[in-house]
């Protein structure tokens, strides 16, 4: 897009060297700094009557490699407990 008016349309290349222009660098840390402590779990009451457990949530973020704008999605997770079932709570901070 043209500042001065005469050139309305915006070539692939202009858009390309914007977003070049845009980029910054961004650390990312390992998965090893994940902190699985404030993963929590309790007793599963009836762990003789199996059942399968769904937990879905769409308040995922996570932070885009190639941008580090935040991204936006659906996480689902469905497991069978066999003692433990995990705090729904805690799952968000993990």
């Amino acid at each position: 897009m043209s500042i001065d008016g005469e050139n309305p349309m915006t070539t692939i290349p202009e858009i390309h060297d914007k977003y070049v222009n845009l980029d910054r660098h961004l650390e990312f840390k390992d998965e090893e700094t994940i902190d699985a402590g404030c993963l929590l779990s309790f007793n599963y009451e009836y762990p003789e009557q199996p059942s399968e457990i769904k937990i879905d949530t769409d308040e995922f973020t996570a932070l885009c490699p190639w941008t580090g704008l935040p991204d936006l999605g659906t996480l689902t997770i469905t497991y069978t407990p066999s003692d433990q079932i995990i705090e729904l709570k805690s799952l968000k901070f993990y």
